[in-house]
């Protein structure tokens, strides 16, 4: 019943609009990348709004259909799908492309794009409970297309027995044609944790085909060769034919990545494998395709610039220029998002011939992320008109930028240092762009804490922004400015450290409309504190009202007992909204009429996959509030608001297609879409909310034979990255 969410969804925003069309003209957000930013040498980001970029995996696959490969990056916190569409122009190499999200698959934890039937489009391999899954990818001339061909996942023979290959959330498996027949072989770390299952790929023997997938395992032991579960330890020689060796029978693997190259240029391929907790790839040298040993291994890879990230590398190897040399990709594999240095997360090598010997440039560590905003982990943006020039400037607060990692107690720990990063708004009214100031604004890296979330208020009113900040510890820490001086004056402000809850996120906005701005606390619980604001002779005071402000609560209980709310209040035809972010990538939008009531819920919206802990500021850039959303992988993307000029409520992610003639009294349904959308996907459900249909859509008017539909009421639903149209289909033929 997947569609019956929605119908209750429309009844709900259909009564509260009846309370509100008379005051509020529509009002939508939609993605843009038109608000220009410069770091502070005044170079421009190339995608400042890209969202940021913390554990990547980086896969080919053409998606503009040109026959020219771009780019997914898939960033695992978060389970964010970036796709990138390869550019020929010299300033950017690749475009963010959010239109094209909605026309991939689902993917969770790991993706691997490989051609497995050679009809030359890359199919897609991604995690699902209990093994793989596989997408075959279906597309034509016209729409990007992708058919799930493994249900529930992608078996092999274990001698007698048909069961599917295990491949753990922790472990990127291997894809390779490592015999050279035509077809590709899967390895993965076996259920005992420390060898390497070979299930050998027999389309081509069985039936002259790759598009088969038929496996079988042939080595419980490939390569001759463990890995320790207490360490990144390799033991070579410890299988006795294709026995492993009992002593090694009780160690438990506990996740490692593959990546197969020939590294010493013999014509063999080798193997590199991360392991979690530990910096370095070994690089396994093999000295046979047909009949592998690993008989040497290193952990100095590549010996020009050896690999040395936080935890757990992966790998990948892509021509990522056209060039006819592929680059070498490393990030990190690492689900904890403690170990992540997110900063310099995406390293890039470029391959080099120095005598016959292969060898690997380092070009950058911050590939795609050095285009774009991105505060390391966390991005939680605030926005004020710091300098009073009736211009909203944007504070960034984050999580933390990594000190060091180190090893206690045969566990890997990370230190981080919360900053926040300055852009004064550097445009004009019409034109807003932002212009880095410092990435350390008022110096708080030197009081050494963690979660800092900035807040503004003109506290003793004197005429400037005294400067509030939440932190990871469950305090709010007082700054008095002085001249553009900002001295701590508390450091447990209104003694919040005695509620017991973590990452606190203060919001000042005028509530009751008493003139006075009050005070909202969101938390890791994933509720509101309100405290209200009262003026007084020297100071505002503040007096706590409520924990369970509005009953706001953004926990998804599927995902975790925290929600880690994070509260941004804007006013809209008089009439007062707010945003919270959570935990799980929603954002909820209330309206609010009374503060000693429940609020309305407008709606729960996702924009695409904004990723982990979301963060929404709201604020007048231009004629109507923009929305800016920061995500645990420290960037942020721009939203910005457009009136629809009609009577409704407010929609976070309208898509202006069309659906024509409806009623349908014929065979033939015309869908058609905006100018500046080239593609889309419709999906038509049952009243029971059983798919029914689901079509790629291209810029412009597309035809769709629904010859087989009997009359009767449909849904449906056409999205196009974060935008999105729901409606009722009637056939009266």
């Amino acid at each position: 019943m997947k569609f019956l969410p929605y119908i209750l969804s429309v009844f709900l925003s259909t009564t509260v609009s009846f309370a509100i069309c008379q005051n509020i003209t529509s009002l939508s957000f939609q993605y843009s990348d038109s608000v220009p930013v410069f770091n502070s040498d005044n170079a421009r980001f190339l995608m400042p709004w890209t969202g940021g970029i913390n554990s990547a995996q980086i896969c080919r696959i053409d998606l503009n259909l040109d026959k020219i490969d771009d780019m997914i990056v898939f960033d695992r916190i978060g389970n964010r799908i970036m796709p990138f569409v390869f550019s020929e122009n010299d300033a950017i190499q690749f475009v963010y492309s959010p239109q094209y999200i909605d026309l991939l698959p689902s993917i969770s934890n790991w993706i691997i794009t490989a051609d497995y039937n050679n009809d030359s489009k890359f199919d897609i391999f991604t995690y699902t409970v209990g093994g793989i899954k596989v997408y075959k990818n279906v597309s034509d001339e016209h729409n990007l297309r992708f058919e799930q061909v493994t249900f529930p996942y992608l078996r092999s023979h274990y001698n007698n027995v048909y069961a599917n290959i295990l491949a753990t959330a922790v472990d990127y498996p291997g894809l390779c044609d490592i015999d050279s027949d035509g077809d590709l072989d899967i390895f993965v770390f076996g259920a005992l944790g420390a060898y390497v299952e070979f299930h050998h790929n027999y389309g081509m023997e069985k039936y002259n085909s790759a598009d088969s997938l038929i496996f079988y395992k042939e080595s419980d032991c490939w390569g001759s060769f463990a890995e320790s579960e207490e360490s990144n330890e390799i033991i070579l020689n410890t299988c006795l034919g294709d026995k492993v060796i009992d002593y090694y029978l009780d160690e438990k693997h506990t996740g490692s990545t593959f990546l197969f190259l020939d590294a010493d240029n013999n014509g063999i391929y080798d193997l590199i494998l991360g392991d979690v907790d530990y910096s370095t790839p070994c690089l396994l040298f093999n000295k046979d395709n047909s009949d592998a040993h690993i008989i040497d291994y290193s952990f100095v890879f590549p010996n020009s610039y050896p690999i040395t990230l936080n935890s757990f590398p992966v790998l990948f190897k892509s021509d990522l220029d056209y060039d006819g040399y592929e680059e070498l990709v490393v990030s990190t594999f690492d689900p904890d998002i403690n170990k992540c240095d997110g900063l310099n997360s995406v390293w890039l090598y470029k391959i080099v011939d120095n005598d016959g010997v292969v060898d690997y440039q380092l070009i950058t560590k911050s590939f795609i992320q050095e285009d774009m905003i991105d505060v390391g982990n966390g991005a939680f943006p605030v926005l004020i008109d710091y300098d009073n020039d009736n211009l909203l400037d944007l504070f960034v607060g984050n999580d933390g930028y990594c000190d060091s990692c180190y090893h206690r107690y045969g566990a890997l720990k990370c230190d981080y240092t919360s900053m926040i990063a300055y852009y004064r708004n550097c445009g004009t009214a019409d034109n807003p762009q932002f212009c880095l100031v410092t990435v350390d604004f008022a110096d708080l890296s030197s009081l050494h804490v963690k979660g800092i979330y900035p807040a503004f208020l003109d506290y003793d009113g004197d005429d400037d922004y005294d400067l509030f900040v939440g932190t990871a510890d469950g305090v709010i820490i007082r700054f008095e400015n002085n001249g553009g001086h900002f001295v701590m004056m508390d450091s447990d402000w209104l003694g919040l450290s005695s509620y017991s809850e973590k990452y606190l996120t203060p919001s000042f906005y005028d509530f009751n409309g008493d003139g006075t701005k009050d005070l909202v606390v969101g938390n890791s619980r994933g509720t509101l504190w309100f405290f209200e604001g009262r003026a007084g002779d020297s100071a505002i005071s503040f007096e706590l009202k409520t924990t369970e402000f509005g009953a706001v609560d953004v926990r998804d209980a599927d995902m975790s007992w925290t929600g880690y709310s994070v509260p941004s209040a804007f006013s809209y035809h008089d009439t007062t909204f707010l945003s919270v972010g959570s935990e799980s990538g929603s954002i909820y939008l209330y309206i609010i009429y009374d503060v000693d009531e429940p609020f309305e819920v407008v709606s729960g919206v996702e924009f695409g996959n904004q990723g982990f802990r979301v963060a929404p500021a709201v604020g007048y850039l231009k004629k109507y509030p923009d929305m800016l959303v920061g995500n645990f992988s420290g960037g942020i993307q721009y939203f910005n608001g457009v009136s629809r000029n009609d009577v409704g409520i407010a929609s976070f992610n309208d898509l202006q297609a069309e659906i024509y003639p409806n009623p349908l009294s014929k065979d033939i349904v015309s869908v058609r879409l905006p100018h500046n959308v080239s593609c889309a996907v419709i999906r038509l459900f049952s009243v029971t909310g059983s798919l029914l249909l689901e079509y790629s859509l291209t810029a412009g008017t597309n035809e769709i034979n629904l010859t087989d539909f009997d009359n009767g009421i449909y849904f449906y639903e056409i999205k196009s990255g974060f935008l999105n149209k729901k409606g009722k289909l009637l056939i009266v033929k």
